[in-house]
C-alpha cells in the first residue's frame, strides 16, 4: 500500500452508521476490517479503497474484529457472542456463547488453530478451532 500522501488525494469514505469500534488489517495489508454500533463487520479494500462486503449476524454493536493469519477469515465479538467468519461464503461458520460477561476481545492464535477472548466476567478461555470447544480457563 502506497502511502504517499502528497501523491493521493484523501477521499472521504461512508464506513459505518454508527460509532466504529475496532478496525484491522489483514496481513499482507491487502484488506481492512471494520466493525461498530451498527451491529456489522466490514471488509474494505485497501488497493481499491472501497467496501468489499458486510457481514451480518450480530444482535448487538461490534467491539472488535480481526483478521485470522491467513486473512481467509474474520473474528468478531458482541455483547456475549463471538463469531468466527469465512471471507468466501461470508457467513459465520462458528460461534461461541462461553462467557457470562460481555466479551471485550477475541484474537487469533499465530497459527489459526486457536482463539483467545476476554471478559468482563474476569476470565480469559482458549477454544480449540478444531474440536470447537473451550480447552482453557483463565
Amino acid at each position: 500500500m502506497d502511502f504517499d500522501s502528497k501523491a493521493r488525494e484523501v477521499t472521504l469514505i461512508k464506513a459505518h452508521n454508527a460509532r466504529i469500534r475496532a478496525v484491522g488489517f489483514s496481513c499482507d495489508g491487502l484488506l481492512l476490517s471494520s466493525c461498530g454500533d451498527d451491529k456489522l463487520v466490514k471488509v474494505w479494500s485497501t488497493v481499491d479503497r472501497r467496501l468489499q462486503y458486510s457481514l451480518k449476524g450480530h444482535s448487538n454493536w461490534v467491539r472488535y474484529c480481526e483478521f485470522s493469519p491467513t486473512a481467509t477469515n474474520v473474528i468478531s465479538c458482541d455483547d456475549k457472542l463471538i463469531h468466527i467468519w469465512d471471507l468466501n461464503t461470508r457467513k459465520a461458520i462458528q460461534s461461541y456463547q462461553e462467557h457470562t460477561g460481555v466479551v471485550h476481545q477475541a484474537k487469533f492464535h499465530s497459527l489459526g488453530n486457536c482463539i483467545a477472548s476476554c471478559s468482563h466476567d474476569k476470565k480469559i478461555k482458549l477454544y480449540d478451532l478444531r474440536s470447537q470447544h473451550v480447552i482453557q480457563v483463565y
